[in-house]
């Protein structure tokens, strides 16, 4: 296994890109959704929040890079990512709110088989 060392923490090589993959992985999904049922004017309010949204990408990406090192990107890539999950399952909540069907995380895992 090989180590990579910054000036902040120590982390695995094989673990930077499996937490990536998950995150962009939920992203996907959960932008997928919002996309699919989203009304035109909500997309256009939704891409001004991701635009806005990638210019703290961007800064916090150089201040990274700056203070960790190319371990910075890593970080501020995932930052990224979680905003904008954030983002897209807060305004599922609200849609599928404003239909009064319940839409929670919990419900929405698949069950488990014996």
């Amino acid at each position: 296994m090989t180590e990579v060392r910054g000036r902040c923490a120590a982390t695995t090589v094989e673990a930077v890109p499996s937490h990536v993959c998950v995150c962009a992985c939920v992203l996907w999904h959960v932008q997928a959704l919002v996309f699919a049922v989203a009304h035109k004017s909500q997309l256009s309010k939704l891409n001004r929040i991701m635009v806005a949204i990638f210019v703290g990408y961007a800064l916090l990406a150089v201040a990274l890079l700056r203070a960790v090192g190319t371990s910075g990107i890593v970080l501020a890539s995932t930052a990224h990512m979680l905003a904008r999950i954030v983002v897209s399952w807060q305004y599922l909540q609200t849609f599928f709110g404003q239909r009064d069907v319940p839409f929670s995380a919990v419900q929405a895992r698949p069950a488990a088989h014996d």
